[in-house]
């Protein structure tokens, strides 16, 4: 948290910069990245603690696991305590 305040560290002032540099973004990703970091958007998983593709396999660690949601192919699910 604290590399992130503002001008703390250089490297991180801009995010356009942070981000393409280690993959190329689009200006809808890039803005929809900031939106998240900036707690704007609501968390479609609340709670998940893994997630699968169940198309691809089925985890050992499932019968463990309450279901929270499905987005696209992957299915999330939060640990039962």
């Amino acid at each position: 948290d604290i590399i992130l305040k503002p001008s703390a560290f250089s490297c991180y002032n801009d995010l356009k910069w942070l981000f393409s540099r280690f993959w190329p973004l689009t200006d809808e990703a890039l803005h929809i990245a900031q939106l998240a970091h900036a707690g704007h958007l609501s968390n479609p998983a609340p709670g998940a603690t893994h997630y699968y593709n169940p198309r691809i396999t089925t985890p050992y660690w499932l019968p463990a696991c309450d279901y929270v949601a499905t987005i696209g192919d992957h299915v999330f699910v939060r640990e039962r305590e």
